[in-house]
C-alpha cells in the first residue's frame, strides 16, 4: 500500500458509482485499438500528477474545464474493452452526445475531500527557487488520488469473448473483476483541501498514456482553464458513423502497431548485434520462474529491510545551469568540442553518484532509462507520430559498471556515457534488433544477487507542471501506482525552471544524498 493510502478525509464529496450493465454499449462509437507497447507492462499501472497549491483554487472552474476537455476529446470518455479474439485492448470512444457527471457511468471522475488540519503538520512543504538545493518530502498519494480510482486496464475493461458478438461485451473474471468495477472513467481529478494548501491530482491509466499523452491531457485542461484554443490530438480507429462529429485521425489502424510490425518483419539492418542490445541483455533477463522469483524477492528485500523512503531532490534553475556548464566545459576540453551532455544526462549522472557516494561495493550497477520511440517510428513509417497519444517508449541501458567504478568516475564521464547510450539506442537498426530479440524472449529487469538496478523515467517532455490553476503552485509530484510497489525508480520533471528528481530508495542512500547536497551548497 502506498504511504498514506489509508487516510480518511474529514468530509468527502464523491461522484456517482461507476457500476453499469455489462451489456451496455455506445450507440455510435469509434474503436481505437491499442498497441503492444500499451499492454507490455504499462497496462498494470497508472500515472498520477500531484500539485500542492496555495489556497484559492476555483474548484468549479476546474470541474467545468475537465468537462469541456472530455467532451471535445472523446477518447477520454471512452471505455476499455478486451477483445479476446485479437488478444488486445481497444477503447470504445463515444461519438454522440455525452451524459453529464451525474450519469452512470460518468464520462470523467471528479472528487473532493476536506481535512480540518494543515498539510505541513504531516509533510514539510518546501518553497523552492532558482538557487534552491533541497530534499523534498513526498506527501501521500492519497491526497491526490481518490482511493476508488483504478489504474490497471484489466480492472476497468469489459470482455469480448473470441466467439462472442463484439457489440455485446460481457464481463469475465479473467479480465474484469466485477460489473461494478467495469467502465470506470479514464481520467480522474481529485482535490484534498487542507487549511494551509490544496492538493490537486490528475490520474490516468498508464496503459492508455505515457508522458506525452498525459502531457496532452494536462495541456488541454490548462487551455480550457485559461481561455486558450487547443487542438484535439489525432485518433485512429474503425466504426465511425457518418454525420457524427469530425475527429482528427491517422486512419483505421494503430500507426505505432503497424510501424512496429513492419520494423520487426523487415530484413535485419545489421549483421552483428548492436552494442546497445548487448548492454540491454545484461540488464533484462527472461521471464522464467527463477527470474520472476528473484525479482519479487529483491523488491520485498528492499522494502522490508532497507527502509525505502520516497523523497525527491530539487535543484533550481541556476544550480542546474552551472552544473551542466561545468560538465560540458570538461567534455569540450576532452573531446575537442565533439561531445556534450544534456541536462537530463548530467542530472542522472549526478543523482547516481550522490546516491551511491558512501558505498564501497563491486556490485554491478544496471541503469535502464526509458526513451520515446516516436522519432524512430516516424522515420521508418513515414508518418509523423510526434503527437501520438498512447505509449511509445522503450528501454535502453547504460554500459554496466560497478558501484566502485561509478564513485571513482568523473561526473562528466558518467554523463557522456548516458548521452552515447541514448544516441546509439535511437538508431533504427538498434530498435529493430531490440524488438526482434524481445519478441522471442520476453524480459524482466535483472535484480539478481550482486546487482543494483535503476529504472529511469525522464518525463520532462510532458511538461506536467506547466498547468496554471490560477493560484501559486508550491510543489509538484508524479507517481506511477501499480499492483507492484517498485523501488529505485528515478523520475525527472521540470518545475519552476529547475528539476524535481524523485525516487523511492534506501534510507542510507538518502543520507548520502543529503551529504552531497551539503557539499553542493558550499560550491
Amino acid at each position: 500500500m502506498a504511504p498514506g493510502a489509508s487516510d480518511v478525509p474529514l468530509s468527502t464529496s464523491i461522484g456517482p458509482s461507476a457500476s453499469v450493465s455489462p451489456s451496455a454499449s455506445f450507440s455510435s462509437s469509434l474503436r481505437v485499438p491499442l498497441s503492444p507497447l500499451d499492454i507490455n507492462g504499462p497496462d498494470i499501472s497508472g500515472i498520477t500528477t500531484g500539485y500542492v497549491l496555495q489556497p484559492g483554487l476555483d474548484e468549479d472552474a476546474l470541474r467545468a474545464a475537465l468537462a469541456r476537455v472530455v467532451d471535445k476529446w472523446r477518447l477520454l470518455a471512452g471505455r476499455v474493452v478486451w477483445d479476446d479474439a485479437a488478444q488486445n485492448y481497444y477503447i470504445d470512444v463515444p461519438l454522440g452526445p455525452l451524459p453529464g457527471e451525474s450519469a452512470n457511468p460518468p464520462p470523467y471522475k471528479f472528487t473532493v475531500s476536506r481535512r480540518a488540519e494543515a498539510l505541513a503538520q504531516s509533510t514539510p512543504v518546501a518553497h523552492v527557487g532558482d538557487a534552491s538545493v533541497a530534499i523534498l518530502h513526498c506527501p501521500p498519494i492519497a491526497h491526490f488520488r481518490d482511493p476508488g480510482t483504478v489504474h490497471a486496464l484489466s480492472d476497468v475493461a469489459v470482455y469480448v469473448p473470441a466467439d462472442g458478438a463484439a457489440d455485446e461485451p460481457v464481463n469475465s473474471a479473467a479480465h474484469a473483476p466485477a460489473p461494478a468495477r467495469a467502465w470506470q472513467p479514464l481520467v480522474s481529478v481529485h482535490i484534498t483541501h487542507f487549511t494551509d494548501y490544496s492538493c490537486v491530482g490528475v490520474s490516468v491509466a498508464h496503459g492508455l498514456f505515457d508522458a506525452v499523452g498525459l502531457g496532452q491531457v494536462l495541456a488541454a485542461i490548462d487551455a480550457e482553464l485559461n481561455g486558450r484554443v487547443w487542438a484535439v490530438p489525432p485518433m485512429y480507429g474503425i466504426g465511425a458513423t457518418k454525420g457524427e462529429p469530425e475527429l482528427p485521425t491517422y486512419g483505421s489502424g494503430n500507426p505505432v502497431a503497424e510501424a512496429l510490425r513492419a520494423l520487426e518483419e523487415d530484413p535485419a539492418m545489421l549483421e552483428e548485434e548492436p552494442v546497445s542490445l548487448m548492454y540491454l541483455k545484461r540488464v533484462l533477463v527472461p521471464k522464467e520462474p527463477d527470474g520472476l522469483q528473484q525479482f519479487m524477492q529483491r523488491v520485498e528485500y528492499e522494502w522490508t529491510t532497507q527502509a525505502v523512503e520516497h523523497r525527491a531532490v530539487y535543484l533550481g534553475k541556476k544550480v542546474v545551469k552551472d552544473l551542466v556548464a561545468r560538465v560540458n566545459a570538461e567534455l569540450a576540453r576532452e573531446s575537442g568540442g565533439k561531445e556534450h551532455a544534456s541536462s537530463g544526462d548530467v542530472l542522472l549522472a549526478w543523482f547516481l553518484k550522490a546516491a551511491h557516494g558512501d558505498e564501497v561495493s563491486q556490485n554491478e550497477l544496471l541503469v535502464v532509462p526509458y526513451t520515446s520511440m516516436r522519432g524512430v517510428l516516424s522515420t521508418v513509417s513515414g508518418t509523423d507520430l510526434s503527437n501520438y497519444t498512447h505509449n511509445c517508449k522503450y528501454l535502453f541501458a547504460l554500459p554496466p559498471l560497478t558501484i566502485d567504478a561509478l564513485r571513482a568516475a568523473p561526473l562528466s564521464l558518467v554523463a557522456v556515457m548516458s548521452r552515447r547510450a541514448l544516441l546509439a539506442a535511437r538508431q533504427p537498426p538498434a530498435v529493430q534488433a531490440l524488438l526482434q530479440w524481445r519478441e522471442r524472449t520476453g524480459t524482466l529487469l535483472n535484480r539478481q544477487q550482486g546487482t543494483d538496478s535503476w529504472l529511469v523515467s525522464n518525463q520532462c517532455i510532458g511538461r506536467f507542471s506547466k498547468i496554471d490553476f490560477g493560484v501559486e503552485m508550491v510543489s509538484f509530484w508524479s507517481w506511477t501506482p501499480s499492483r507492484l510497489q517498485m523501488d529505485h525508480i528515478i523520475t525527472v520533471n521540470e518545475f519552476k525552471g529547475g528539476y524535481v528528481v524523485q525516487a523511492p530508495m534506501r534510507r542510507s542512500r538518502w543520507s548520502a544524498m543529503e551529504r552531497a547536497l551539503d557539499a553542493m551548497r558550499k560550491l
